[in-house]
């Protein structure tokens, strides 16, 4: 089954008053990073700003180098002049370089950023690990690792081990770190912030490649892989105008990932073409996506307890996403491509792959050797391990 044209969902990575730590060591790029961001404010920030205001720590350092044309205010001071008092709505607000936190970037933080409701508050600091900055982690919503640096890749496992939780959650981060590493990416972690979100329901807990949506028209979001239930398969197969993203290929796309595009980059779905209202008038192959979506959603939340929604939804999601299985319109069904003896109801593959096996099951039978095919097959598809429950399977 395959989903119709699409384009992604608005993705404004700095909603208003997020507060966000840009950390790794001299040189590194930080202050290009937030140059650029600055610069192309449109992209990316969720309010209009009607003010920079950076905050100068280290006395040694001269101002940020600025575009002289910027169509806004800006004002940079040491922060020996700094007062929080005169912060305004909709500023944004740029400590950079601190060697140590005061009392009034504290404040700045802990209370201005919200209360004042800016537009959005980088803190910007060299490093955390055995450091008395170290405190800033557990005061930002979220954390840009430099990955280029081997103190941040320290910091990434020390994050990875005391603010995430969820082993599925820790399992997809562990392979977008690398990814990341690989790529000598910055990577954005959520840490402390109510999860953001691309619509109202997709979560995500990280995202990299942010200054490539302004340079070549393509970022990466990842979701939170307990909250999939929401994702099109056409997220991750965007045919992008070559122009508006140039190094984007859709083979260079990590696991766990999303692209975010502007609107104007996107084509349409490489899954299927374009259906025009004269050919379908009353229903898109996309609308017949979503509707078979919310009817195994209703499905699941119907026949499951609450405490096993989460596992059911997410190991829909790889089924959903996996090329080789075909999953019936009504979503009552599913099966292997050109296999119709491996059809089996969905739910019943649910309720036997989300829990742990029973004490003398039965597991030679011609069914349960099917789910035991769909089983591998989703292993081997690289879904995470946790999903299925029945060691048995």
């Amino acid at each position: 089954m395959a989903s119709g044209p699409s384009t992604p969902a608005p993705f404004t990575p700095f909603p208003r008053h997020s507060v966000n730590l840009l950390t790794g060591p001299t040189s590194i790029g930080k202050t290009t990073y937030i140059t650029n961001i600055i610069e192309n404010r449109h992209i990316y920030f969720q309010t209009p700003i009607n003010r920079i205001l950076i905050v100068l720590c280290n006395s040694r350092v001269q101002e940020v180098p600025l575009q002289s044309d910027l169509d806004i205010p800006v004002e940079q001071i040491p922060l020996s002049q700094y007062e929080p008092d005169t912060l305004q709505e909709h500023d944004l607000v740029v400590i950079d370089d601190i060697q140590k936190v005061t009392e009034a970037i504290r404040l700045t933080i802990s209370v201005c950023a919200h209360h004042y409701n800016l537009a959005s508050l980088f803190v910007v600091t060299h490093s955390l690990l055995n450091h008395s900055n170290f405190e800033l982690l557990s005061l930002c919503h979220r954390v840009f690792l430099f990955l280029r640096a081997s103190s941040n890749t320290r910091l990434s496992k020390y994050i990875l081990s005391n603010f995430f939780q969820e082993p599925e959650v820790k399992l997809a981060l562990t392979s977008i770190i690398n990814f990341c590493i690989k790529e000598e990416e910055v990577l954005a972690l959520e840490l402390n912030a109510p999860a953001s979100t691309i619509n109202d329901k997709l979560k995500y807990i990280a995202f990299s490649h942010l200054t490539n949506l302004a340079s070549n028209g393509f970022c990466y979001i990842y979701p939170n892989p307990q909250a999939l239930m929401d994702y099109n398969d056409a997220h991750t197969h965007l045919r992008v105008e070559p122009e508006l993203a140039g190094n984007f290929t859709e083979d260079s796309i990590p696991r766990f990932a999303l692209v975010a595009v502007p609107t104007k980059s996107v084509i349409a779905s490489k899954l299927a073409p374009p259906i025009s209202e004269d050919e379908h008038p009353k229903c898109s192959r996309q609308e017949q996506w979503r509707n078979t979506v919310d009817e195994i959603e209703e499905l699941i939340e119907s026949n499951f307890k609450t405490s096993r929604w989460t596992n059911c939804k997410a190991l829909v999601t790889e089924i959903l996403r996996n090329k080789k299985f075909c999953v019936f319109t009504d979503g009552r069904y599913f099966q292997l491509i050109g296999r119709p003896d491996t059809r089996v109801a969905l739910l019943e593959f649910l309720g036997v792959a989300t829990r742990p096996a029973h004490r003398n099951e039965l597991s030679n039978t011609h069914k349960y050797k099917i789910f035991k095919k769909h089983a591998q097959e989703i292993r081997e598809f690289g879904s995470l391990p946790s999903l299925i429950k029945n060691k048995l399977l």
